[in-house]
């Protein structure tokens, strides 16, 4: 089965990828400039990525899904390489490196008011979110498929926002050379001469 997926990888599904990559490369030509998304991409919730070229994006999908099987590493580190190669792309550059287009925030203990089926609840990436572009998202229940109140999910996504404002407001300085927290209020510098920084960053990681 090893050699036979190898050998598959290797041979008919590089060629079949040739194929459609040049297909779309042909019919569907995206920007390089990475500031700009393109409307062939639809824009869901948790996206953020300016996704702007569709066959690049076909290859860092289907490699990265084919890299999940640890036999076929090298298969596919070729076949990567030499696609990328075929859309004038870096294989070691920022823009063919696989990133998640989807941001993820689970809500915790979510309960559904038909059902009283309790979970937590990914906003973005739930399977059961239902949605098709053109009204507001909704999440149903995975126990019963009734739909979940937005009203309360809202308020609680409010409620979360306010007690990260407070601990935000709230954290404690330490010092960047010896990690100490900062005791008095007046000093600039800790006793070791180190400088103070935020516990908890200001800056959103992607």
């Amino acid at each position: 089965m090893i050699t036979f997926s190898q050998d598959y990888v290797a041979n008919e599904l590089t060629q079949s990828f040739f194929t459609i990559t040049q297909k779309i490369k042909k019919k569907m030509a995206g920007s390089r400039n990475a500031t700009e998304p393109s409307d062939l991409f639809p824009v869901l919730p948790g996206s953020y990525l300016p996704l702007n070229n569709p066959a690049l994006e076909f290859i860092k999908y289907v490699c990265k899904v084919l890299s999940l099987d640890a036999n076929i590493t090298n298969q596919v580190n070729k076949l990567r390489r030499d696609l990328l190669r075929l859309i004038e792309v870096g294989e070691f550059s920022d823009e063919a490196q696989f990133r998640d287009p989807c941001r993820s925030y689970v809500l915790p203990e979510v309960i559904c008011r038909n059902c009283n089926f309790c979970r937590d609840l990914d906003l973005c990436k739930d399977p059961a979110l239902s949605q098709d572009g053109s009204v507001l998202p909704s999440w149903v229940c995975s126990n019963c498929e009734a739909q979940y109140d937005s009203d309360s999910i809202e308020m609680a996504l409010v409620e979360a926002l306010q007690k990260k404002l407070m601990a935000f407001m709230l954290q404690d300085l330490v010092c960047n050379k010896c990690r100490g927290v900062k005791d008095t209020h007046m000093p600039v510098y800790c006793s070791c001469a180190g400088e103070f920084a935020l516990t908890i960053s200001s800056q959103v990681c992607p």
